[in-house]
């Protein structure tokens, strides 16, 4: 398919705004709506001037440390105001920030210092016992705001072009080491125009940022509401993975626009139902990172905002968004898999042999590859992989390059396309990008482990886990322990949920690895270093229960951990819905993860309901709140 048709005037309206760099355009939005509410936080706001103000004075001290287009700027900060100065004080020097999440495990962080190579590094006074050694000029915009606030309120000259590089973002890499991918200003600029115009944003929206800033949402939603004049609104960080506490915060704070992955979404609308307070004020949710499923819920809350329009965008982290699908706009029409559509303006997807490179037939499957104005420039560092996965386009007669997603699509009779899954090993889990490969090597490093495969499975609908197989030089190693080991080196999110122990890995009749006969998990307890104990009172035999029901475990004992169990956040929200059906008591997921045994659950639960012997006693029915 070739890019959507574009009229003579779309197309100088394109060229207009692809000669401006996107800190230009922020400051003609800042020129516009100058005492507008850009970014809100807890309980404290900033104007577009007050922050273009801040920004200023960093960017001029950034100056003063070298910073210029094409330097790259770590940003290592809790979620704040200063976050957003940051953003736009490297954006104003023309240089580009690499996100280093404070909870990522310093293995992780020191890769990413090691590959970038960042000059300057933002952070702040508590984050540096975290931090792993490098050799970057810190910046702690906590204790350097008397330097910083010397510095001119005036705007900076620009410096930078679109085609400047704007972030280097990291994603799973196959080989056991993250990739950097380089995006430059022209592919963001590119979505931002065709967001600003497909959803007629407006000075009133305001908009979740919810993403992390490790992940190229995160950019769709602080820059497509900054360039229309709208607020960001920056949620808590204990407040984002929380479902119940993030659907209030939704309503509370009026969101009017949201960005979430799929699974996600499913539990927000769970946390919207069970609550029953509905985000009437929502307008756009924008579903995207993995495969969106239509649930009975979804269409059950959609049903009652008649104003909200639900959305589908794809696109890998190389090209970003590179095609959308607009839900009808009743609810009852939505299919229970949408397709993920059409391309976005300026962006071409073309489905391809992966042998030849040759358009595959109408209705048949092959391999999505995307070209146009959102491509990457490749990987950072990486030529060899840069070249294997950025192509020369063979239907243009410029070469023009096109991203070779490794993803499966095919045409349905209207036109949209259909995503059909991957070629490889790489999976999405609850919107991250995973390459199975990379928990494969970080678990091999583990002294006791002889060979190991990770595989995503998905043996109940909907519920996607990875599932990690080990087979080990002595069988002493405990869940626990590959787990921990895993925790030093990789984020939360690619830890396996299971750990299988085998004799031997299966081989087909050629001695490869039979993914296909790798055994389903049992039901039976892991071995786990505590040694199993039986409940003890009633109230832990009613959480034993809702524990091996939900898990599908047994038996569970009272000292066996959640996450040790195969517990996810899916699986915790499930174990605390039931909780609230059968005790009546307001408890989180938070609560779930601190108190992280069914015996410590208990203690909580019973101290909620004053019984501090937590003898059992609590009965059914009994309701306390607590601030959870």
């Amino acid at each position: 398919m070739s890019q959507n048709p574009r009229t003579t005037q779309d197309v100088a309206q394109q060229r207009a705004w692809n000669q401006l760099s996107l800190s230009e355009r922020w400051d003609a939005q800042v020129e516009k709506t100058p005492g507008a509410i850009a970014v809100s936080f807890e309980d404290t706001q900033l104007t577009y001037q007050a922050l273009n103000n801040r920004a200023n004075q960093l960017a001029h001290y950034l100056q003063t440390l070298g910073v210029k287009p094409e330097v790259l700027v770590g940003i290592c900060l809790e979620r704040s105001l200063e976050q957003a100065t940051a953003l736009l004080g490297i954006l104003k020097v023309g240089g580009a920030y690499v996100a280093l999440d404070p909870s990522y495990p310093r293995d992780r962080l020191s890769l990413i210092l090691e590959d970038t190579q960042a000059p300057v590094l933002l952070t702040q006074q508590s984050l540096t016992g975290a931090l792993p050694d490098h050799g970057a000029q810190v910046v702690l915009l906590d204790s350097a705001q008397e330097a910083i606030a010397k510095q001119s309120l005036e705007d900076v000259e620009n410096v930078a072009s679109p085609n400047n590089l704007l972030y280097i973002t990291y994603t799973s890499g196959s080989t056991g080491r993250p990739k950097g991918i380089a995006m430059p200003q022209l592919a963001i600029l590119n979505l931002l125009e065709w967001q600003l115009r497909h959803y007629r944003l407006t000075e009133s929206m305001r908009t979740l940022q919810l993403a992390s800033l490790n992940f190229d949402v995160s950019c769709q939603e602080i820059f497509s509401t900054w360039l229309s004049g709208g607020t960001v609104v920056m949620i808590p960080e204990a407040l984002r993975k929380n479902a119940r506490g993030l659907s209030q915060f939704i309503v509370d704070a009026a969101i009017n626009r949201l960005f979430i992955p799929a699974v996600a979404l499913q539990q927000l609308v769970e946390g919207f139902l069970h609550a029953q307070k509905l985000p009437i004020q929502l307008q756009y949710v924008i579903s995207g990172s993995e495969q969106l499923h239509i649930t009975q819920a979804m269409t059950e809350l959609f049903l009652q905002l008649p104003n909200c329009t639900l959305h589908n965008e794809y696109g890998p982290s190389e090209t970003h968004v590179a095609t959308y699908f607009d839900l009808p706009r009743s609810p009852r029409d939505w299919p229970s898999r949408p397709p993920i559509g059409q391309p976005i303006a300026n962006t071409q997807v073309y489905l391809l042999n992966n042998e030849e490179m040759q358009v595959s037939p109408l209705k048949e499957t092959g391999e999505v590859y995307i070209g146009g104005l959102g491509v990457a420039r490749g990987y950072l560092n990486r030529p060899e992989k840069t070249l294997e996965c950025f192509v020369s386009n063979p239907l243009d007669p410029e070469g023009n390059r096109l991203y070779k997603t490794g993803d499966l699509a095919r045409y349905l009779p209207d036109g949209n396309l259909e995503f059909l899954g991957r070629i490889d090993h790489q999976v999405k889990i609850r919107g991250f990008r995973i390459e199975l490969e990379e928990i494969e090597a970080a678990l091999a490093q583990h002294p006791l482990v002889s060979e190991t495969v990770v595989i995503a499975r998905e043996d109940v609908p909907g519920d996607k886990r990875l599932v990690a197989y080990v087979v080990l030089f002595q069988q002493t190693s405990t869940v626990n322990e590959l787990r921990q080991f895993l925790q030093q080196r990789l984020p939360d999110y690619m830890l396996p949920t299971t750990f299988v122990q085998l004799d031997a890995l299966p081989l087909n009749p050629s001695r490869k690895l039979d993914r296909k006969a790798l055994p389903a998990p049992d039901k039976v307890r892991p071995n786990l270093t505590e040694s199993y104990l039986a409940p003890r009172s009633a109230l832990e035999e009613k959480l034993v229960a809702i524990w091996q029901d939900v898990l599908d475990v047994q038996p569970i004992g009272v000292h066996d951990d959640f996450l040790d169990l195969g517990g996810d956040s899916l699986r915790a929200t499930r174990v605390i819905n039931r909780i609230r059906e059968i005790f009546s008591a307001e408890v989180s997921i938070g609560s779930l993860l601190r108190e992280s045994t069914v015996a410590r659950q208990a203690q909580y639960l019973a101290a909620l309901n004053g019984d501090a012997q937590g003898d059992g006693s609590m009965e059914e029915g009994d309701r306390e709140q607590g601030d959870l």
